[in-house]
């Protein structure tokens, strides 16, 4: 045994209880994994937190002397940096939440970390666009006020830790009543899980006990996603204005202006510091938002586009030209030795799809994808290795998306996401980036919307036996993905594709493409191109080897 901690924490007492924190995710990362909705090989939510506070703890290594102020500095920025995935970048803003009330304490007590904890809670819940009860976001926000009421009687950490991790548990064993697909699964929600073994640690520190946390090497092959449904793409451009301004100022508070331009739209963005914030707001009230605004300092580069006429202008009156915008090699090659205007990064994995996105006129390449969510520092690396200022990122997964907005925050140059989920959805994006566009926010929207409009669908096997909506899975089963919902499954591949691709195909779908991955031979690939030509004889189908891991094809209607 170790000393307890007992009525306050020093910056060595955060170092200790986050290490141990840092260890049971890795303990039990694999449990985490496992709690995956869909019996597809998709489930690293535990890989994707351990990650996230690995690099943070990383970071700690180079801190010294140590001092609360630093450490929580250090905490934050290094989760920041390491988040990989919807639950990683959730666990990020959680850190970020907790080391920003805690930092500016000289020693921390009960009282403080309840309150950290609530800020952290906050955090979270600011980071995601639709915040879903019944995930971690639930567990962070329980945990967070049964911790401000017991910090009234327990001055001493231990005791008041273990009522935060109780109500943590209790809210977990919850979670299944309220989100349907998890009592579906007969599972509770991967990343709340997460946080209860992250408390778990916390409390072991706290009593003092000998822990001898390994660390394994880890596996990012065997990393991929799980169905936390926290993003909802949006299908039309629900906020008209696109508003940009400057503001100067004195003691410019960044989230209080958050806090008051949230409720008026979205895609926004505030950035700078107390002197200098930097806004971003799509809104259907430009005028509210320049007021608001000019009541914490005077304004300069103000800018307000009105995006649904500036979209109809680009849709009907052909200021994107497929033919022009698709013969990306030409502009490669034209901006090789100097700056682009705007560059492009893309998340793949696959020799085929890879080159397929250099094709189209992306820059820098990051590999990942379902069974390798990059980092938010990896993405960042790539966005300053382009030749560009203004840097559009595809981030072709869901799982990715979140941390691809991450680098907005981090980044020098101006970022625009696209929130691509698939590599279809990606390719498609592609054909309306033009590096000679003058607004690239509206080319970026244009291209958003261009993705929604391809339907995605994937073949990929069962990991293990499930009953889930009526659906009866075996492991090894093959299994068809349309949009994220599971379509049709069974023995047979060549049928499983004719199912699925019948559910793509209606009266006004022209192209099939398909991209064919690293488990499947050419002849076969060519056996099934030629099966679809002779049954949708008035499409296009077009076959790729695209190469990729996990998904024995990958289909796009359009």
């Amino acid at each position: 045994m170790t000393q307890d901690i007992k009525e306050q924490l020093l910056a060595e007492d955060i170092i200790k209880i986050f290490h141990y924190a840092t260890g049971m995710l890795d303990r039990n990362k694999e449990t985490l994994n496992a709690l995956n909705v869909f019996p597809v090989p998709d489930g690293d939510t535990g890989t994707n937190m351990h990650l996230t506070m690995r690099s943070a703890m990383e970071e700690l290594k180079a801190v010294d002397p140590l001092s609360i102020s630093k450490v929580c500095n250090t905490l934050s920025m290094g989760a920041l940096m390491g988040a990989r995935g919807n639950s990683g970048v959730i666990l990020s803003q959680i850190i970020r939440g907790i080391t920003r009330s805690l930092r500016s304490r000289d020693r921390i007590n009960t009282s403080d970390f309840a309150r950290a904890l609530q800020e952290g809670s906050q955090a979270a819940y600011k980071a995601v666009m639709r915040p879903t009860e019944g995930t971690i976001l639930t567990v962070i926000k329980e945990a967070a006020k049964e911790a401000q009421v017991q910090a009234r009687h327990n001055k001493d950490f231990v005791p008041f830790m273990e009522k935060v991790l109780a109500q943590a548990q209790e809210t977990l064993d919850k979670t299944p009543e309220m989100l349907p697909v998890l009592k579906q699964a007969g599972v509770v929600d991967a990343g709340g899980a997460g946080l209860v073994y992250m408390f778990e640690g916390f409390l072991l520190a706290m009593q003092g006990v000998e822990e001898t946390f390994e660390e394994e090497k880890p596996k990012t092959e065997e990393t991929t996603t799980f169905a936390q449904g926290f993003l909802v793409d949006s299908t039309a451009i629900e906020f008209g204005y696109c508003t940009e301004m400057i503001i100067l100022g004195e003691n410019l508070n960044e989230d209080q202006l958050l806090d008051e331009l949230t409720p008026l739209g979205d895609s926004l963005i505030v950035v700078g510091d107390d002197k200098v914030l930097k806004v971003h707001l799509h809104t259907n009230n430009p005028g509210l938002a320049l007021e608001i605004a000019l009541s914490k300092g005077s304004l300069s580069n103000i800018k307000i586009d009105n995006m649904r006429e500036q979209h109809r202008h680009i849709v009907f009156e052909g200021e994107f030209n497929e033919e022009e915008t698709v013969s990306a090699p030409s502009q490669i090659d034209f901006y090789q030795d100097e700056a682009k205007p705007v560059a492009v990064v893309s998340v793949a994995a696959g020799e085929g799809l890879i080159e397929i996105f250099q094709s189209l006129g992306v820059d820098e390449v990051v590999a990942g994808g379902q069974t390798m969510n990059p980092s938010t520092e990896d993405l960042l690396k790539a966005v300053n290795k382009a030749n560009a200022p203004k840097v559009i990122i595809l981030p072709n997964n869901k799982n990715i998306v979140m941390a691809a907005q991450q680098v907005q925050e981090v980044s020098e140059k101006e970022i625009f996401v696209v929130p691509t989920t698939s590599i279809p959805q990606g390719f498609s994006s592609l054909l309306l980036y033009n590096p000679e566009m003058d607004d690239y926010a509206l080319m970026a929207e244009a291209m958003a919307e261009a993705a929604r409009n391809v339907k995605t669908g994937l073949i990929t096997y069962a990991v293990r036996d499930t009953e889930i909506e009526e659906h009866i899975i075996k492991e090894g089963d093959y299994l068809a993905l349309l949009d994220g919902d599971i379509e049709t499954y069974g023995k047979d591949l060549t049928a499983i594709l004719e199912k699925l691709t019948a559910s793509m195909v209606d009266d006004e779908s022209e192209i099939i493409t398909i991209y064919y991955g690293s488990e499947v031979k050419q002849e076969e690939a060519e056996e099934l191109l030629n099966l679809l030509e002779e049954k949708y004889p008035d499409h296009s189908v077009e076959l790729y080897n695209g190469g990729q891991p996990v998904y024995y094809y990958i289909i796009s209607v359009e």
